[in-house]
C-alpha cells in the first residue's frame, strides 16, 4: 500500500531530489564535456596510458555516485519497503548440518518462505545439476513447492551464472529443466566489483 506524506515530509523530499537532480546534473555535464579526464590528469595521471586515464576519471566520479545513490535510497526507503534475506548462516548448520541440504529439506524452507506471503521469492542458490542420492525425488519435491508458490500468486526467480570457457568462450549454468516448471523465471547474479571492492555495475546479457 502506497504511504502518504505529510506536507513536511514532502517538501522535504522534494529537497532532496532538487539535490540529488543537481549533483546527477553536474556528473553528466563534466563526463560530456571531458571535466572527469581533465580533473585525473591534473590529478597526476598525465602521462598514462588513456585507458589508466579513463579508469582514474571513473575512480574520482565514484564518491558523487554513491553519494546519489545513497540519497535516492533515502528517498525511497520511506516508500517502499525493503526485502528480506533468509540466510543459511553458521547456525543454520549447525541445526540441519553442512550444505548443500538435501533439495526435499530445501523444498520445505521454500514452501515455509511462501506461506508468509511475499512479493516475490528470488533465490541465490545455483541448481545445474540433478541432484542423484534419491533417484530425483529431492528435485520433484522442489519442483511442487514452486508449482505451489505460483498458486499462491508468488514469482519465484531463479539464478544463473556465466561461466568461463577457455579464453575467448562463455557459457551459462542454468537450472534444471525438472525446475524450469511454468511460471518460474531466471535472472543473471554476476556482478561486477570495482577497485575498491564496491559493486557499481551489472552486466547485461
Amino acid at each position: 500500500m502506497r504511504q502518504s506524506l505529510t506536507p513536511a515530509a514532502l517538501i522535504r523530499r522534494t529537497r532532496l531530489e532538487w539535490l540529488g537532480s543537481v549533483v546527477l546534473m553536474g556528473l553528466v555535464a563534466l563526463w560530456l564535456g571531458g571535466g572527469l579526464q581533465l580533473l585525473a590528469e591534473r590529478a597526476g595521471l598525465a602521462g598514462q596510458s588513456t585507458a589508466d586515464g579513463e579508469r582514474g576519471a571513473l575512480r574520482w566520479s565514484w564518491p558523487i555516485y554513491d553519494a546519489y545513490m545513497r540519497l535516492q535510497a533515502a528517498l525511497g526507503s520511506a516508500l517502499q519497503p525493503g526485502g528480506v534475506i533468509v540466510e543459511i548462516d553458521a547456525r543454520s548448520l549447525e541445526l540441519h548440518g553442512r550444505w548443500p541440504w538435501p533439495r526435499a529439506a530445501q523444498a520445505q524452507l521454500v514452501q515455509s518462505i511462501v506461506d508468509a506471503q511475499p512479493a516475490r521469492l528470488a533465490l541465490d542458490i545455483i541448481y545445474s545439476e540433478a541432484e542423484t542420492t534419491d533417484g530425483g525425488a529431492g528435485d520433484l519435491r522442489l519442483a511442487e513447492a514452486f508449482t505451489r508458490a505460483q498458486r499462491r500468486e508468488t514469482p519465484v526467480i531463479l539464478p544463473m551464472v556465466r561461466e568461463q570457457v577457455g579464453s575467448e568462450r562463455t557459457k551459462w549454468q542454468r537450472p534444471i529443466l525438472a525446475l524450469r516448471v511454468p511460471g518460474v523465471s531466471t535472472g543473471h547474479i554476476q556482478v561486477a566489483l570495482d577497485e575498491d571492492g564496491v559493486v557499481r555495475r551489472v552486466y547485461l546479457l
